[in-house]
């Protein structure tokens, strides 16, 4: 068949063969469209850690490939990098056979997946391919759990496992590649309880302890391995935990050894599986707390693999959706790890919605071409205008080049949102409810949902699933007597019709807040900070709220650089008080995520 060169799409089936190398848009397919393309084309996922370790498939599976060539379609979506590439979401044995085989195309459907849906499918295809080996299940289950968000539960149960082998799968995700491709492999004596052994030394111990296993299998044992690991002996100097206790302990070797008591014997701890025990508890109480009152999010590493989050640099997302944006969003933490020898080490500003990230990326890239370009176009203006008028200078202007600013994207914390719809309620009790035109509208809404009366101005709208919000906003536009009427009548119905809906009285006073003209001015000015309402942020977070507001000029101008710079680098606890102390005038200053609650 010849390679044809698509000049239109349609919805429909579009016959096309999307050769290689061909500069072909594929983001400019509707979603679902069948075509077929080469399969060089087509590209592994870009997330989810797809690594395929045991690729063998049974001969008649590769025979039918050769012959009839791949007859089920493959599931792919356009290269979120490169609009004329592909990701491969489900089909990896198709697709590499394909390849393998030389076909010249192989027939796909192109979904516009987000990064959680191509995931998923990928995660679907290979729960279910046969000869699932127990180094797949381990990668399986870091990808479900980084699916859903760190929730072991409900991972293990999505992926068919009980939690406790669910767990032991995710166990050998501690292990180096080059242990877990020996273990995928059923050629080599090591088994998955030498693996587990291993799961528990550091790297440098488990590529050591591995080559010894091969070399030898019958002399190193499960049971052997398992013994040694017993004797295992850890310097308490590469402890990341307190080791007050340690020092009389029987396991201390140092206090067994030292006999002349001039401490020059090395410590070490002789039971491994209470050091590493002690240190992974360091990491997820001490380690985890203190990250979290400077940083915010913290996740531990298992949580979410490299493939599904994102460093973020105010180079790939723009200065402004940096700092507005990424650095108070919910989705922005930093990843601890607890692992043997790297307790403790941590990675700051993580972006674990690649979603998100990817569409603050693409906007800032786009916010930059179209700033070039319009640059370029302002320069050819300009050198077009001085030819017309000859070389005079006299007059000419500088052309200023604007750019539309994409909207600013974040997901603020479920605690302080909650805190801002509290404060906003209050600050809009005080106001509205001395508007008689807010009374009224009040009680005839609660009249009309006890009594199921309907006003005529309710008929009017065609929309029989109102919430009472939207209609006691509704007859808020009514004069006072037309609501008083109204009520009359919703009484007299109400003597032989009931009813009841529930309410949501927050966003009720919210948003008769958000009608008023001095709205903003009353939320701007009941909000204050507290410190329990400070105690919701991180250090960052508050830093830059104290900037915002100009306390941070204000402190300055009565400490100094030095004063504000010793704040910031106390303890959130010390740095709350240290702003509660400071004498300034809040008033004119509330968050913008505050704020945009009543002015969306």
């Amino acid at each position: 068949m010849q390679t044809q060169v698509a000049t239109s799409i349609q919805p429909q089936y579009q016959p096309l063969i999307i050769a290689d190398g061909t500069d072909f848009d594929f983001t400019a397919l509707p979603d679902g469209t069948p075509i077929r393309v080469s399969p060089l084309l087509i590209d592994d996922l870009s997330v989810g850690g797809n690594k395929r370790r045991k690729k063998e498939r049974n001969a008649d599976f590769k025979e039918s490939i050769r012959t009839k060539g791949v007859i089920q379609s493959l599931s792919v979506r356009p290269n979120v990098n490169n609009p004329h590439r592909l990701e491969l979401c489900a089909g990896y044995g198709r697709r590499d056979a394909a390849i393998e085989f030389g076909l010249s195309d192989v027939p796909v459907i192109v979904k516009h997946y987000g990064d959680k849906e191509a995931v998923a499918t990928m995660l679907t295809e290979n729960k279910e391919r046969e000869n699932i080996s127990i180094v797949d299940e381990a990668d399986l289950a870091q990808s479900y759990l980084s699916l859903h968000d760190g929730d072991y539960s409900s991972a293990a149960t999505h992926l068919g496992l009980s939690e406790k082998v669910f767990r032991e799968r995710l166990q050998l995700k501690r292990l180096t590649d080059n242990v877990l491709d020996k273990l995928a492999d059923d050629s080599n004596k090591f088994t998955l309880g030498h693996a587990l052994i291993l799961s528990t030394f550091d790297e440098e111990t488990q590529e050591k302890t591995l080559s010894a296993i091969l070399a030898d299998p019958a002399t190193y044992t499960v049971k052997e391995l398992k013994l040694r690991a017993s004797k295992r002996q850890l310097p308490l100097a590469t402890a990341p935990f307190d080791t007050s206790e340690c020092k009389t302990c029987q396991h201390n070797t140092g206090e067994q050894f030292d006999l002349l008591g001039d401490g020059e014997v090395e410590a070490n701890c002789s039971l491994a599986s209470c050091f590493n025990e002690k240190a992974q508890d360091w990491v997820r109480t001490k380690r985890v707390t203190e990250l979290e009152e400077k940083f915010g999010r913290v996740i531990l590493w298992e949580a979410k693999p490299e493939a599904d989050r994102r460093t973020v640099e105010s180079k790939l997302v723009g200065e402004k959706q940096f700092s507005d944006g990424c650095m108070n969003c919910e989705n922005k933490c930093v990843v601890v790890d607890d692992r043997p020898m790297r307790w403790g080490q941590h990675i700051e500003n993580q972006c674990i919605d690649t979603d998100c990230f990817n569409t603050c990326a693409n906007n800032h890239k786009n916010a930059q071409e179209a700033e070039k370009k319009a640059a370029q176009k302002a320069e050819r203006d300009e050198a077009k205008g001085s030819r017309s008028q000859g070389n005079s200078t006299k007059g000419k202007t500088s052309t200023v080049v604007t750019t539309e600013v994409s909207p600013i994207m974040r997901k603020t914390s479920s605690a302080v949102m909650e805190d801002y719809r509290a404060q906003l309620r209050m600050s809009s009790s005080q106001v509205v409810i001395t508007d008689p035109q807010f009374r009224l509208a009040l009680a005839l809404g609660s009249l009309c949902d006890l009594s199921n009366y309907e006003p005529e101005i309710y008929k009017q709208q065609n929309d029989r699933f109102m919430s009472f919000n939207d209609r006691v906003l509704l007859y808020m536009t009514l004069d006072v007597n037309t609501i008083q009427s109204e009520m009359g009548k919703a009484v007299l119905h109400h003597a032989t019709v009931g009813g009841k809906e529930s309410t949501s009285p927050t966003d009720l006073m919210i948003r008769a807040l958000a009608q008023r003209d001095d709205g903003i001015a009353v939320a701007t000015k009941d909000w204050n900070p507290s410190k329990k309402r400070l105690e919701m942020y991180n250090i960052a977070q508050i830093q830059q709220m104290c900037k915002d507001s100009g306390f941070e000029l204000a402190y300055v101008a009565e400490h100094g650089e030095v004063g504000i710079s010793a704040l910031f680098k106390n303890r959130k606890e010390d740095i709350i008080n240290g702003v509660m102390a400071f004498k300034f005038d809040w008033t004119h200053y509330a968050p913008d995520d505050y704020i945009a609650l009543i002015s969306q």
